[in-house]
């Protein structure tokens, strides 16, 4: 590092001194600055400056420092590709320096220059990475990962006393019914909180409070807390949601009150109707809803936006890797009205490569997953899931084209799977990965993102599931996942071995902390043991895949049908095979009409299955088997009588279970005379087994 001597020749002594771990005494108004600064490695590419804000990179009248490789980068070398190992930072080393004394409140910038160089290629290898302190408390981290890089952050020291509502976790797309209330809190204070209120308000109804205590949460500690009293939205629309901190450790004295709250709107939709049955029995009529000419090219999944009211229908495009993957957008999918928008980030080369599916979080983020080796290009192995935000005022608009400020306008990028063929949400921005170049399933946790088009990773948590040995089936074909949150079990379509596998997520032991991949993370774990086994077996390509209740579709590439399973426990029984006469059948999803939606890749169209004509409720017809025996009425109130067509076997009532659309057992009470009452949790699909046979009944 060199300090120019004719602004700060005190430090410039303190340097000659050995400046580590010496602190400047800087005049009121100001506050000590300094930075740990992390080289990749390739050390030698970097250099840096620190300045006040705006200003431009060598100018010596307002460079308060800088370091790294001068002699053959400087503020000119970005991407020039000559740095010699025998000048600037050694590689993988953490560097101090400073400290500096910056007028407090004011703001500054680090410009970053990496001498990394390939055609095409803005993103670079990786860089030099800083993390800034102020009065002995770290107060920014910024992650280099472009050849160029502005970064600012503002001069100030820490309060004694500030609790934050750091980020809000409930969701904000549901269906009507109980849903938790959920929040990170940080304490961005020095001073220990151990205790605090958690409110919360719906619209204009009662506060509801709750005392947290016996904390022990120290300077930069974060903790999700959830509202022991759940919020009851029964009514389908938009509800605003006001929560809030309050009396920090008794005191109502918290410096920074602007941070104590955050207001959402949560929007209720109705349930998707479970007509799946229909497809059975009724005349199928496939419409066509997007092709080539609306800017579908190889898509290869499709995902609906949670808030179904708005039956908007993204579709992704693999393109080619020279372009990076696109979206199009299909609003009012289906209907009269339906329109179409197509987008491709400003930065999809890298952040989109070749993507193979996506899916949508209740929170209103979605996430890609990248069907690549090297999202930068140059046969690393240096790509993982991408997180977005389905804010058309954000995506595919900041960053657009990429800058060194807004690198496109992705969310959040972790780096850890090559040849991602699939992903699905399970909550928060939590996503799981099919990551066939580790075969393993690979949990994401892209905790509080970091906004459009910047750069720290750092807090990305990744836990990898070891022993599925999984494969990706070739470059065309992915392997899509579907999650069951309810009892924490992934589906996973298995293309390459011709079979639907189950994977319970709550198994298994964390057995070690692995090393990183590419980038700093929080969390990299290894789970090995966690219980898993194949479900359904009868399919030679599955690729896509849904479910509804204790109904699942799976789409096969290699016959273009759509088969139509019961999920039974860890069993899954075919009920139904429904064509499609798509060439290349991916992608499929079931709309919030209940209808099925599916993707042909090499047509390059997204179409819907339709009954003709189209059932409002299904869920009360037959299987497709021979039943000796009747249950009604059906549907039913909870009440149900059991009629034997032919007295060849010896039924007995003891011989009766019912099970949820979950495969849990439901407690019945029996009446006499046949029948028998079924305690239900809610109303839905049941199933009844009695010696053997089964049949659905609709409990309302």
């Amino acid at each position: 590092m060199v300090v120019h001597p004719a602004r700060h020749t005190i430090l410039f002594v303190l340097l000659m001194l050995g400046f580590v771990g010496v602190h400047a005494q800087c005049p009121i108004g100001q506050v000590e600055v300094g930075f740990a600064i992390r080289t990749d490695s390739w050390g030698y590419e970097g250099y840096w400056e620190l300045h006040p804000k705006d200003s431009l990179c060598g100018d010596t009248l307002s460079r308060i420092a800088f370091g790294g490789n001068i002699i053959d980068v400087g503020c000119d070398g970005a991407g020039g590709g000559d740095a010699s190992p025998s000048n600037g930072y050694s590689s993988s080393q953490t560097i101090n320096v400073g400290p500096w004394c910056l007028t407090r409140a004011d703001s500054f910038d680090i410009i970053a220059i990496d001498d990394f160089y390939a055609p095409n290629q803005p993103n670079g290898d990786g860089g030099t990475d800083f993390r800034v302190f102020a009065g002995g408390n770290q107060i920014e981290y910024f992650e280099s990962i472009q050849s160029s890089h502005r970064f600012r952050f503002e001069a100030g020291t820490l309060p004694e006393n500030d609790l934050s509502l750091n980020r809000n976790l409930t969701d904000l797309f549901v269906d009507s019914g109980s849903h938790s209330v959920r929040a990170v809190i940080r304490n961005n204070g020095t001073d220990t909180v151990f205790r605090f209120d958690f409110c919360y308000q719906i619209d204009s109804s009662d506060t509801i409070c709750t005392r947290f205590d016996n904390l022990s949460m120290a300077y930069k500690d974060s903790m999700v807390f959830e509202h022991p009293v759940a919020l009851d939205l029964l009514d389908t629309g938009a509800f605003l949601l006001m929560m809030w901190v309050d009396s920090l450790n008794d005191s109502l004295q918290d410096v920074e009150p602007r941070n104590d709250s955050l207001l959402s709107v949560i929007q209720v939709s109705n349930a998707i109707p479970n007509i799946l049955y229909g497809y059975i029995t009724e005349p199928t009529d496939i419409q066509t809803l997007a092709t080539a000419s609306d800017g579908l090219d190889f898509p290869r999944d499709l995902a609906f936006h949670p808030q179904r009211s708005r039956r908007e229908l993204w579709v992704i495009n693999r393109d080619a890797e020279a372009d990076g993957g696109s979206t199009l957008t299909l609003f009012n999918a289906g209907e009269e009205n339906q329109s179409s928008l197509w987008r491709r980030d400003g930065n999809a080369y890298h952040f989109m490569a070749l993507p193979t599916a996506l899916d949508f979080g209740r929170n209103g983020n979605w996430a890609s997953s990248p069907g690549i080796l090297d999202a930068n290009h140059v046969g690393g192995s240096y790509t993982g899931p991408t997180l977005w935000s389905s804010d058309s005022s954000i995506y595919s608009v900041i960053g657009n084209p990429a800058t060194p400020t807004f690198n496109g306008s992705h969310l959040d990028m972790l780096h850890g799977s090559p040849y991602a063929v699939g992903i699905t949400y399970s909550h928060d921005n939590v996503y799981y990965v099919f990551d066939a170049y580790n075969s393993q399933i690979v949990r994401y946790s892209f905790t509080s993102d970091h906004g459009p088009g910047q750069h720290d990773h750092s807090n990305g948590e990744v836990v990898r599931f070891e022993g599925l040995n999984l494969e990706r089936h070739s470059d065309s074909i992915p392997s899509h996942l579907v999650f069951d949150e309810s009892i924490g079990r992934l589906y996973i379509a298995d293309a390459k071995n011709g079979r639907v596998l189950y994977l319970d997520v709550y198994s298994g032991a964390d057995t070690l902390n692995l090393p990183l991949i590419n980038e700093p993370l929080s969390i990299h774990q290894r789970i090995e043991g966690a219980e898993w086994g194949v479900l359904y077996d009868d399919i030679q390509v599955p690729t896509g895949i849904a479910i509804l209740e204790d109904r699942m579709i799976v789409s096969d590439a290699a016959t273009g049908n759509i088969h139509l399973l019961r999920i039974d426990d860890l069993v899954a029984t075919r009920l139904f095979s429904i064509s499609t006469n798509a060439d290349l059948l991916l992608g499929i999803n079931i709309g919030p009409d209940g209808f099925i939606y599916f993707v042909d890749a090499i047509n390059n169209s997204v179409h819907k299955m339709v009954m003709d004509p189209p059932s409002s409720d299904m869920t009360s017809l037959t299987e497709v088997q021979e039943e000796e025996w009747d249950v009604y009425p059906n549907p039913s109130d909870g009440i149900i009588c059991l009629n034997v067509r032919q007295n060849t076997l010896p039924y007995s009532l003891d011989e009766v279970r019912v099970y949820d659309g979950m495969g849990r057992t439901v407690k019945v009470e029996i009446l006499g005379d046949q029948c028998l009452e079924i305690q239900f949790r809610k109303k839905g699909l049941y199933w009844i087994k009695w010696f053997g046979e089964s049949k659905p009944i609709l409990l309302r």
